[in-house]
């Protein structure tokens, strides 16, 4: 605590010494601001899980995809100032988007800087050692980067799966809503028949990667226009998938049980 003079007399400074820990805490809050704003720069419209991935690679490696150093200057031509260099040229709108919409789109547009760095058109060009240590951090940037966004999308795959739900018969429908409102009755089993309707209308196979998901083919296991319709896509890609939607398991005392369904099965190969 010191003394400063006034003009009628002496007033305490209560301004303390900054303690390491405190010039630490401000250098890092104003790194974080610099990668936030490299972040904002080039993805705009991407994802808070995008950005949470490019924040957690920054701070890994102590810099970001754009070079913005933590006094905000530029440390080299980046990668990512490259390529909204390029979109500008050709004409691209929102030529400053590269990271896009989603982590699919961010995880492309990373892959795409890092193989240019990894492979540059002029090789040859000049380059100081210190471009040159800024290009190894930013390709350790991009490494982080595109881990993160791959572990992302593998979580985001998984949730997708694990969000598909098997189809309900309606008469299991009004088994679940009993003494419910009839009114969501009549809408689930409306959907129900919409959705049953599109899959006969635009003849989708529901065997099909895009489409399959284990019991779909219950929804329509009463019509027989698309048992027969099932029977002509069955092939070998696929047959163990249509078998396994006929099996049932069971665990007890005595161990794990397969029954199959042979009623059901009968009624394409009865």
């Amino acid at each position: 605590m010191t003394l400063d003079k006034v003009t009628d007399g002496y007033a305490y400074n209560t301004a303390y010494p900054k303690t390491e820990k405190m010039v630490s805490t401000e250098k890092n809050g104003a790194e974080n601001s610099y990668n936030k704003s490299a972040f904002e720069s080039v993805g705009p419209t991407a994802p808070e899980s995008v950005k949470n991935a490019w924040m957690q690679a920054a701070e890994e490696t102590g810099v970001n995809g754009c070079g913005i150093k933590s006094n905000g200057m530029l440390s080299h031509i980046s990668q990512m100032l490259v390529m909204q260099m390029q979109r500008r040229m050709n004409g691209v709108q929102n030529y400053n988007d590269i990271l896009g919409n989603t982590v699919e789109s961010a995880l492309l547009a990373a892959k795409q800087a890092l193989y240019a760095l990894e492979h540059p058109l002029d090789s040859s060009q000049p380059k100081s050692e210190e471009v040159k240590q800024h290009i190894e951090k930013e390709k350790e940037f991009y490494g982080s980067f595109i881990d993160k966004l791959e572990q992302l999308n593998k979580t985001e795959s998984a949730q997708e799966n694990s969000q598909k739900a098997s189809w309900y018969t309606p008469e299991e429908i009004m088994q679940i809503l009993h003494g419910k409102s009839e009114e969501m009755y009549e809408k689930i089993k409306n959907l129900y028949d919409s959705m049953a309707d599109k899959i006969k209308t635009e003849d989708i196979n529901m065997y099909s990667k895009q489409y399959y998901n284990r019991h779909n083919v219950i929804l329509l296991v009463e019509d027989e226009g698309y048992a027969s319709n099932i029977k002509q896509k069955l092939n070998k890609h696929n047959l163990l998938l249509f078998v396994s939607d006929f099996i049932s398991v069971s665990t007890g005392s005595n161990g794990i049980g397969y029954t199959v369904n042979t009623e059901d099965l009968d009624k394409y190969y009865g």
